[in-house]
C-alpha cells in the first residue's frame, strides 16, 4: 500500500460529485474506456498526493491545472510532484483545464499515446 498523509485522508473523502467542468469533460471519456480496456480512477491518492485521473495498468497519473497563479512556489510543488512520480515509475501528463474544454480530440490522443493496451490473450483478432 501507499504511505500517505493523514490530513490528505479527508481531502479525499470529498464527494466525488465535486469535479471541475474540464474533470467532468475528461471523466465523461476516461470512464467509459474509450481508450481500450484500461481503467482509469478519478481523485485517486498515491502517496502523499491525491491525482484528478490515475491508470493503473499504465502507472499514468493526469493531472489538470486550473485557472491558479502560476506562482514560482505551486511550479515548485508540481516539480516535486512529478519526481515523486517519475522516481515511483508513473507517467504524468499535465493538462490545463482549457485545452480539456477546447481541444478534448488533442488531449485524449495524448492520453492515448501514453496508455498500455494489452490485448486480449483469450481471443484471436483479425479471424
Amino acid at each position: 500500500m501507499f504511505n500517505y498523509k493523514i490530513k490528505l485522508k479527508k481531502i479525499t473523502k470529498l464527494p466525488k460529485t465535486t469535479m471541475t467542468g474540464a474533470e467532468i469533460i475528461l471523466w465523461s471519456k476516461l470512464r467509459i474506456k474509450q481508450n481500450g480496456d484500461n481503467q482509469f480512477f478519478r481523485q485517486k491518492r498515491i502517496g502523499n498526493y491525491r491525482v484528478d485521473f490515475y491508470c493503473p495498468t499504465s502507472k499514468l497519473v493526469i493531472i489538470l491545472d486550473g485557472g491558479q497563479i502560476n506562482s514560482e512556489e505551486k511550479r515548485a510543488k508540481d516539480k516535486a510532484m512529478d519526481r515523486y512520480f517519475k522516481k515511483m515509475g508513473y507517467k504524468v501528463l499535465r493538462f490545463q483545464n482549457s485545452d480539456v474544454r477546447r481541444k478534448i480530440r488533442n488531449v485524449m490522443g495524448e492520453i492515448n499515446r501514453n496508455v498500455i493496451n494489452f490485448p486480449n490473450l483469450g481471443v484471436k483478432q483479425g479471424f
